[in-house]
């Protein structure tokens, strides 16, 4: 039996591999078929790797507002090919497939068959989101913390559906790693982290009181703590803190975007520019409270993080056309089930 499934999930990475391949090499402006990448945001974020991989250091030698861990993706991508995007497109084809075989995991994680086969149904998502307006030309930060949101909403499905009580602490602390690494690639994408947070808060404080309930904060901020306090040792180190406080949180808080909010005529447009994504991704949490197999815990969960995404992404500064794929895992609730 352990084989059978061993097999089956071999074979749904494969898929995922080479759908996410195939593609964004025809969406993505950093795949071969494309002569020239002409947004900027992509060519800033290599030529900031460029330096990082010639030992220069981030927010002492260059200025950059997005996080290091998104810098350090880049500095491998320069590693790969100096002269073209070619390294860039490699490393989203790993977190494409990364992100669509847990979507896979959790599209299988019903008790009642879905009506058509999952695979087909994640590449279609998967297609309907490249396509969007919110993929913009590809290397986002959106983009590279999709499949750390796909791997938190499988550890909490899986953990939530198993019993009504909290996460197991080990598991917590997984999701708090992936909270970490998001943190310190654009912390404005945390909504679905602190969704998360309340949800477990709630379900701790009900099973053991405050106790247990900073428990399991402990276990969550020392997933979380690891990658932020490793660059902050980094930064340290190379007499550059300050520089990263600075220019990483400071000026984004302060100056990057403050003071613009996004109107409901402009939300409408994001919608309409991403509707083939959007639209089933709302279907799907709809459906998703609606299921009888799925524990009151799990819709909680599922509602929590969503709605915390949701808030962080649109209501607390500036939304850019790629700001709405930070929501595109919930489309993966959307399979229908028998």
């Amino acid at each position: 039996m352990k084989s059978t499934r061993r097999m089956r999930a071999g074979k749904a990475a494969l898929f995922c591999a080479v759908a996410s391949a195939v593609g964004l090499l025809f969406c993505s402006q950093c795949s071969p078929l494309y002569p020239i990448n002409v947004w900027g945001d992509a060519n800033c974020l290599l030529t900031v790797g460029r330096v990082m991989r010639e030992g220069g250091v981030l927010y002492r030698d260059i200025y950059e507002q997005k996080g290091p861990t998104l810098y350090l993706l880049h500095a491998l991508a320069a590693c790969i090919s100096d002269r073209s995007f070619l390294g860039v497109y490699l490393l989203e084809i790993v977190a494409w497939g990364a992100a669509l075989f847990s979507a896979w995991r959790i599209a299988e994680r019903k008790d009642s068959e879905p009506v058509i086969p999952t695979l087909p149904f994640v590449a279609l998502m998967a297609a309907c989101v490249l396509t969007g307006a919110a993929f913009s030309r590809g290397d986002s930060a959106e983009e590279f913390c999709l499949p750390l949101f796909v791997w938190t909403m499988d550890i909490a499905l899986a953990e939530y559906g198993r019993a009504q009580g909290p996460m197991r602490p080990s598991r917590l602390m997984a999701c708090g790693l992936m909270a970490g690494l998001v943190a310190t690639i654009k912390y404005t994408l945390l909504g679905l982290y602190i969704g998360l947070c309340v949800c477990e808060g709630v379900a701790a404080w009900k099973e053991g009181g405050l106790a247990r309930a900073v428990k399991h904060a402990g276990a969550f901020l020392c997933g979380m703590l690891m990658p932020v306090l490793a660059w902050a040792a980094y930064f340290a180190a190379q007499g550059a803190l300050g520089d990263a406080v600075q220019a990483y949180l400071i000026h984004n808080i302060f100056l990057y975007g403050a003071g613009e909010e996004m109107t409901w005529r402009e939300a409408l447009r994001l919608l309409r520019d991403n509707a083939l994504w959007a639209v089933p991704a709302a279907a799907g949490l709809a459906a998703f409270c609606l299921y009888r197999d799925k524990t009151p815990a799990a819709k909680l969960c599922v509602l929590a993080m969503a709605g915390g995404q949701m808030i962080t992404v649109f209501l607390l500064g500036r939304v850019w056309p790629y700001s709405p794929m930070a929501m595109a895992p919930f489309a993966v609730l959307a399979v229908p089930a028998a």
